[in-house]
C-alpha cells in the first residue's frame, strides 16, 4: 500500500530558499524529496470525504444570520452600553467556521469579542509557569478606571470575576430582549459563555469569548511561528507587529482556584494563516489548488469519528491539536509542491505520520509558544497518546476504511451526529460529576 511504502522512503529536503538583504527570496536548488506514487482509489475516497464535509451555502447563510443578531442585540444593548468594561467590546470572528474548516454544518461558532485599552494603558502580562502560556496581568502605569474593581491586591486583573459578570450581563440581554435564546451551564475550564440558538434542524452552540488585546509580543514567544521558509519574513514580521489576545482561562491542572490567569491565545493569526497560506502571496487556492485545507479537515473529521467509537480512550484530543500539527507540517514541508490537490492521499498519510510522531513522542508544541508542550502529562495522559497512534496506524496502513462507509441519507446522518453530541455532553458532564463526588469524599477524610 502506499502508506506502507512512504514509511519506508527516507524524506529529506533542503531548504529551498535564501534570504537577500533586503529581506526577499530568491530560490536555492531544490534537493526534491523521493517521489510517492498516489494511489487513485484512496485519493477518490478522501476526495469524495472533503466533498461530503462541505457546508452548504444556504445553511451557512441562514445560521450566519442568526448568530450575528444575537451578537448584535448583546453588544449594542444599553446594559452592554452602560458597562464601564464591557461598552467597548468589538466582535472578532474566529474559529473553524471563519478559518473555512467547519466540518459538514454551521451548528458551531466562535466568537471573540475583543476589549481593547487606550494606548498610554499598558499591559504586562507575567508568565505563571515554565509553560509559557498562561499568565497574569497589570497595568502600568495606571489602573483604566473601566476596570478598577477587577484588581485584586497584587494589582493583577481578576479574570474569573469579569467572565461572571459578563456571564450575568448576557443572561441580562437576552432575557429582556425575549429572545429564545439559552444559556449553557458554565463549565469550570471554559473561557466561554455559551448560548444555544434554536434553529432548524439543529440548534446552533455559539461560544463568546472575552478577549483583551495586547500590542506587544512576550518574550516567550520569540522562539516561534517558524514561517520562515513557508510564508517568508516580511510575513512574519507583520504577524509579529500585529496584536494578541489573553482570555480567562485556568491550566487544567489548576487547583488553586486561581481567578487571576489568563491565557494568551492567537487565534486572529491563526485564522490569517490558514486563510492565506500559500507560498506566495500573489496565489490562493483558485490559482494554486492546493490540499492543506482539505487535510486538515480530513483530519478533523477522523479525530472526531475515532473519539466517537473509542471515548474513553482518546477523549482528550481536539481539533485545535489538529490544526497545531498541520501549521508545524506546512513549516516543515513549505512548498505548495508539497500540497498537490491531485496528490491528497500523499499529503493526508505524510501529515498524519507527522501527527502521529507527536503523538510517539509526546510532543506537539504551541505553535506560537514553543515552550508549551500540548502533549505534556499535565494535558493529555501518555497512554491516551499512545491509544491514538494506535487507531491512526490502523486507519492509516488500511487505507482509512472509517471513510469509506456508504453515504447516509441526510436526515439519518443528522440524527446520528445530534445523538452523538447528546452522548458526548452526557459523557462529559458523568465526569465533572464523578469530580465532584470525589473531591466531597476527599474533603470529608480530611475533616476526619
Amino acid at each position: 500500500m502506499c502508506c506502507v511504502l512512504y514509511i519506508c522512503q527516507k524524506e529529506e529536503r533542503l531548504d529551498t530558499r535564501q534570504t537577500t538583504q533586503n529581506g526577499q527570496h530568491k530560490m536555492a536548488t531544490l534537493a526534491k524529496r523521493p517521489r510517492i506514487e498516489s494511489n487513485p482509489e484512496l485519493c477518490k475516497v478522501l476526495r469524495e470525504r472533503t466533498d461530503n464535509l462541505k457546508m452548504k451555502m444556504k445553511d451557512i447563510s441562514t445560521a450566519a444570520e442568526k448568530v450575528n443578531e444575537v451578537i448584535d442585540k448583546i453588544i449594542k444593548s444599553e446594559p452592554t452600553r452602560r458597562h464601564p468594561l464591557f461598552k467597548s467590546m468589538e466582535k472578532l470572528s474566529t474559529g473553524s467556521y471563519y478559518e473555512g474548516v467547519k466540518l459538514s454544518r454551521p451548528n458551531e461558532f466562535d466568537i471573540m469579542l475583543k476589549i481593547t485599552f487606550e494606548c498610554n494603558q499598558k499591559i504586562e502580562p507575567a508568565p505563571i509557569d515554565e509553560s509559557g502560556a498562561f499568565y497574569t496581568l497589570a497595568f502600568k502605569p495606571q489602573i483604566p478606571l473601566s476596570v478598577a474593581e477587577y484588581i485584586d491586591d497584587e494589582g493583577n486583573l481578576l479574570a474569573q470575576s469579569i467572565l461572571t459578570d459578563f456571564r450575568t450581563l448576557v443572561k441580562e440581554v437576552l432575557l429582556s430582549s425575549g429572545e429564545s435564546v439559552s444559556v449553557k451551564k458554565r463549565e469550570s475550564s471554559s473561557p466561554a459563555v455559551t448560548l444555544t440558538i434554536p434553529n432548524v434542524p439543529e440548534a446552533i452552540s455559539v461560544d463568546l469569548v472575552l478577549a483583551l488585546e495586547i500590542q506587544q509580543w512576550p518574550k516567550e514567544a520569540s522562539g516561534g511561528m517558524k514561517i520562515d521558509n513557508w510564508l517568508g519574513i516580511k510575513k512574519r514580521q507583520e504577524y509579529r507587529s500585529m496584536p494578541y489576545y489573553m482570555v480567562a482561562k485556568k491550566p487544567s491542572q489548576d487547583t488553586e482556584n486561581n481567578n487571576g490567569t489568563w491565557r494568551i491565545s492567537f487565534s486572529n493569526i491563526e485564522k490569517d494563516i490558514i486563510i492565506n497560506h500559500h507560498e506566495r502571496e500573489k496565489t490562493n487556492c483558485q490559482e494554486t489548488k492546493c490540499c492543506r485545507k482539505p487535510c486538515l479537515k480530513l483530519m478533523k473529521n477522523l479525530l472526531e469519528t475515532l473519539k466517537v467509537l473509542e471515548p474513553q480512550r482518546i477523549n482528550e484530543f481536539i481539533s485545535y491539536h489538529a490544526k497545531t500539527a498541520l501549521l508545524h507540517a506546512c513549516t516543515k514541508y513549505p512548498s505548495d509542491e508539497d500540497w498537490k490537490m491531485e496528490e491528497l492521499d500523499v499529503c493526508f498519510n505524510r501529515y498524519v505520520e507527522f501527527f502521529q510522531e507527536c503523538l510517539k513522542n509526546y510532543s506537539l508544541l504551541n505553535f506560537f509558544i514553543p515552550s508549551h508542550n500540548l502533549f505534556s502529562k499535565d494535558n493529555i495522559p501518555n497512554e491516551s497518546c499512545d491509544n491514538l497512534f494506535k487507531a491512526l496506524e490502523d486507519q492509516k496502513t488500511n487505507d482509512y476504511p472509517i471513510f469509506s462507509a456508504r453515504k447516509l441519507h441526510p436526515a439519518i446522518a443528522i440524527l446520528i451526529q445530534w445523538y452523538i453530541g447528546e452522548l458526548m455532553d452526557f459523557i462529559h458532564s458523568f465526569r465533572q460529576l464523578l469530580k465532584i463526588l470525589q473531591e466531597h469524599f476527599q474533603s470529608q477524610q480530611d475533616v476526619i
